[in-house]
């Protein structure tokens, strides 16, 4: 007869590792917020520079707020129109967000502004339209 121990031990250590992956997610989304708030305060301190609202855009999109990450991308590039970088990820944003006909029209940009990452994506969504 198989003794219940290992079978004791085996779910006290899946119960530990739930509880240390917990406390990761938790550390990780308290370190976000406190980055966002530091971004919001520099948004409010400089509105005109667009590396703020571009990082801000990258948290959000990593929390997956997608629509609040696109306003951000958006703002970035409005303040500076050669940001490759702003309209290859609101490429991505809206790709993933279904719009798969405008996030095609960022990376195109993106890929003419200098990001040819940005081509291999559009052959692989063109691709599928085909």
């Amino acid at each position: 007869m198989a003794s219940p121990k290992p079978a004791a031990d085996a779910a006290a250590k899946a119960a530990a590792d739930a509880l240390t992956a917990a406390k990761a997610a938790q550390d990780a989304a308290s370190a976000a917020s406190y980055q966002n708030a530091d971004l919001n305060k520099a948004a409010k301190l400089y509105p005109d520079f667009p590396y703020t609202y571009y990082n801000r855009a990258n948290l959000m999109a990593l929390s997956g707020k997608l629509p609040e990450a696109y306003n951000d991308y958006t703002k970035a590039i409005e303040l500076n129109p050669a940001f490759a970088e702003a309209y290859y990820n609101r490429g991505l944003v809206q790709i993933f967000m279904k719009d798969t006909r405008k996030g095609c029209l960022d990376m195109s940009k993106a890929g003419e502004l200098g990001i040819p990452e940005a081509y291999e994506i559009l052959k692989q969504y063109t691709a599928l339209d085909r």
